[in-house]
C-alpha cells in the first residue's frame, strides 16, 4: 500500500480505506492511475469483475 500511494501520490492510508471500503470508491479519472498501479487492467474490465463478484456473492448467500 506504501508503494501504491507514493506512486500515486496519495496517503498509504487513503489507499487502504478505498481497498478496504471505507473511502468512497474513485471515480473513473482518479480510477485508471490506481488500477496501472496494480497491474494495468482496464477500467471497463474491471466493473466486469465486480459485476461478477457481485452476481456470484448474490449466488452463495441463496
Amino acid at each position: 500500500m506504501h508503494a501504491a500511494g507514493l506512486r500515486l501520490n496519495v496517503s498509504s492510508s487513503m489507499i487502504s480505506q478505498i481497498e478496504n471500503d471505507r473511502e468512497r470508491f474513485p471515480d473513473t479519472a482518479r480510477l485508471q492511475p490506481i488500477l496501472d498501479a496494480y497491474g494495468g487492467l482496464k477500467v471497463k474490465s474491471f466493473w466486469e469483475r465486480v459485476r461478477v463478484y457481485k452476481h456470484q456473492s448474490c449466488a452463495i448467500e441463496e
